[in-house]
């Protein structure tokens, strides 16, 4: 659509949502919303945002907005009261869909629940849906990271963003999302005690996972590896061929045990390939539900794959292990720098980068397939894995060949 006709509307609809708002009379607010929009591991990084905020606010009801693909991972949180499911996906007039449903959405549901405050945990992901849920929520503060933070967002909305808060925060050196998300709480007088993500797993997954595992007949006495080989775009996807070669060189010296996960086509025929080469590994790809997903990776011990939404739960979860990044060390734009922001939180997983990017791609890579990421070598991410396997339960060589002669046997 055309950007003054975008412009028309956005106007056009908050002046009406003025009208409206003036004849419903002041009404007594308390409740919270926040607007978590966002993809499969940033949502997951949110997690100790939601746990704080209740801490602080532990006697009114935080709802949340999230998209239907993540509601899977929040929906156990013992801090959420009520989730509302917004799908932003239209075949085409995508601006103008999606602000007559964020009106729709707030007239009919949002504004009955009252509420005094709405929060947007995002840094250098500004929508402008997220914006007008928050303005057409009614809530009395809101409060938000400027669209100035995405260049591009901003040359977008040109303001009109920002303009649909109350209180607007900026980043002025680079830091974890997850730092970021509970700065705004400590900016709105808020304290934060603790800062480690969480993960929220009913007892009927557990039971599905058990199931399947059973099923699979997996070693007890083994060293699980987590092999989790597609990620959300294919730029981030380290060739299948190249994890095949780490993974032959070590369970030469090691007795592993591989576990497959992912979900989508590419993940299935990244996985097919993979067990054609390796037959003995366990394949959950496309098996499992977020929640599951996160089930097998608590059981098992060392994580390899890609930047993807499964890393923050290895993250979370304590594992080890090395993670795959097609962003280069000379990268200086913050919205694609992911291994400054966007890292493994707490957890010994080792980032494997390229030093250089391919000329082009120094602001971000935008190669088709994999490009900037395959500058990553199959023999410094065998000796990534090497040196955690080595540690592994500070286990010393004579200890692997002596784990080597049980598997064998």
């Amino acid at each position: 659509m055309n950007r003054y006709l975008e412009r028309f509307f956005d106007n056009w609809y908050c002046a009406k949502y003025r009208r409206w708002k003036k004849h419903q009379g002041k009404q007594e607010r308390g409740n919270i919303l926040v607007i978590c929009r966002r993809p499969l591991g940033d949502t997951l990084l949110c997690t100790p945002f939601f746990r704080e905020l209740k801490r602080n606010r532990p006697d009114v009801d935080i709802d949340v907005i999230c998209s239907p693909q993540n509601y899977n991972l929040l929906e156990k949180s013992p801090y959420i009261h009520q989730f509302f499911l917004f799908d932003d996906r239209v075949k085409k007039h995508y601006y103008i869909v999606n602000l007559k449903r964020c009106w729709k959405l707030a007239i009919e549901t949002l504004q009955s629940r009252h509420y005094r405050e709405a929060y947007v945990p995002s840094t250098y992901m500004s929508s402008m849906i997220d914006g007008w849920l928050a303005y057409f929520s009614g809530a009395e503060h809101r409060t938000a990271f400027s669209e100035t933070m995405n260049p591009s967002a901003h040359r977008q909305y040109g303001g009109h963003y920002d303009r649909l808060f109350t209180k607007i925060l900026d980043v002025e050196e680079p830091r974890h999302d997850v730092v970021c998300n509970l700065d705004i709480l400590r900016s709105c007088g808020m304290e934060v005690q603790q800062d480690d993500c969480e993960m929220w797993i009913a007892e009927e997954d557990r039971a599905v996972v058990e199931k399947l595992w059973r099923a699979e007949q997996i070693p007890e006495h083994t060293v699980k590896v987590l092999v989790n080989l597609s990620t959300s775009i294919t730029s981030k996807d380290w060739p299948v061929e190249n994890y095949i070669a780490v993974c032959q060189r070590l369970q030469v010296r090691y007795p592993v045990t591989w576990i497959l996960i992912g979900a989508g086509a590419r993940a299935a025929e990244y996985s097919k390939r993979f067990c054609q080469a390796i037959p003995a590994a366990h394949d959950f790809t496309n098996q499992t539900s977020i929640r599951q997903t996160m089930d097998i990776i608590e059981r098992s011990d060392i994580y390899l794959g890609g930047d993807t939404g499964p890393m923050h739960m290895a993250a979370a979860a304590g594992l080890k292990g090395v993670a795959i990044y097609k962003t280069a060390k000379n990268c200086t734009d913050m919205v694609y720098n992911f291994p400054v922001r966007l890292y493994p939180w707490k957890a010994g997983i080792e980032i494997l980068q390229p030093e250089k990017a391919i000329p082009g791609c120094e602001k971000n890579c935008e190669g088709k397939g994999a490009h900037c990421i395959k500058l990553n070598t199959v023999e410094q991410v065998y000796e990534a894995m090497d040196d955690v396997m080595q540690q592994w339960n500070g286990s010393t060589s004579d200890e692997c060949r002596g784990a080597e002669r049980a598997y064998d046997a």
